[in-house]
């Protein structure tokens, strides 16, 4: 799993991960794994965690931001389409 800032965006505005797992509609145990970056959140719930933040996913998991993020099929803050790799001819 890749590093991300959820504990010390969650820390700077105070909250426990008692309120942020209410506040998302999660078990603390998960917000736990998600912290430590042993399991990435379901797009949805990034962005939940995003909007209860104020922040954007990106300034919670910087390594969407590069140019070249290619996101491992079993992580699931993966792409929900498939990347085509077949060459289309017009």
């Amino acid at each position: 799993m890749k590093e991300n800032n959820l504990r010390k965006l969650r820390n700077k505005h105070g909250y426990t991960q008692k309120q942020v797992a209410e506040g998302v509609g999660i078990a603390r145990s998960y917000l736990t794994l998600v912290e430590i970056g042993k399991h990435n959140p379901s797009l949805e719930v990034a962005g939940r965690l995003a909007s209860f933040l104020g922040v954007t996913i990106e300034e919670i998991f910087p390594w969407l931001k590069h140019p070249g993020f290619q996101e491992d099929p079993e992580e699931s803050l993966a792409n929900p389409y498939p990347k085509h790799t077949s060459k289309v001819e017009v």
